[in-house]
């Protein structure tokens, strides 16, 4: 069992703070192989592996901060987006809404950085979505699941803390094709690029840590 630190301050404070400790926590990616274990990891075994999927890291990440922020007292719900490049669904992307003393945060986590703004975010939206050593692709975010975070959710995998049954319920609610769902669980990050990337996530923990 991982020991959830308690963090004081405002809220704009303590969400800085976690996220701070959970980019420490988990300073290393795995490559696409671990897809197999894609949701099935519960919160205190992705703390206790240091890593998170490196396709999905949002899934991860979203899964830790909202637990250790639902620890520290507050509301939190995982956010679902369906991800359209062209009108085609290429997956999902997980977030977070939280709310403390009336105040709104989404916290917004990618495999080597999270970003936190103020208030929410419309149900559409647009944007670009950036694979590790890729450039940005312009798609289409629509909101098609929000779950509120159970107080007991160190104990539960990702995809029950999302609210989802498993893969099958993924893909269903994504709309993700099989095909495209089977190419990722099929794709390959080479050692060079897992080490680059792991690089690039030690360096940011170091710089956050000196601020």
């Amino acid at each position: 069992m991982i020991n959830i630190p308690t963090f004081s301050g405002t809220p704009t404070e303590q969400i800085s703070a976690c996220v701070k400790w959970v980019e420490a926590a988990l300073p290393n990616s795995v490559g696409a192989t671990g897809l197999l274990d894609l949701g099935n990891r519960t919160t205190n075994q992705i703390l206790k592996s240091g890593k998170v999927l490196s396709s999905f890291g949002c899934l991860d990440k979203s899964t830790v901060i909202g637990s250790v922020l639902k620890q520290n007292g507050f509301e939190v719900h995982i956010i679902g987006e369906k991800v359209t490049r062209n009108s085609r669904p290429i997956g999902m992307h997980f977030s977070l809404e939280c709310k403390k003393q009336d105040q709104k945060f989404t916290i917004d986590p990618h495999t080597t950085r999270t970003e936190v703004v103020s208030g929410w975010r419309p149900d559409i939206r647009e944007g670009k979505i950036t694979r590790p050593f890729e450039g940005g692709r312009e798609v289409k975010f629509q909101r098609v699941l929000r779950s509120q975070i159970p107080a007991d959710s160190l104990n539960l995998t990702a995809f029950q803390v999302a609210g989802l049954k498993g893969k099958r319920d993924y893909m269903r609610v994504s709309q993700t094709p099989l095909k495209r769902y089977l190419k990722l669980i099929a794709s390959r990050v080479s050692p060079t690029d897992t080490m680059r990337l792991n690089k690039i996530k030690k360096k940011r923990a170091q710089r956050l840590s000196k601020k």
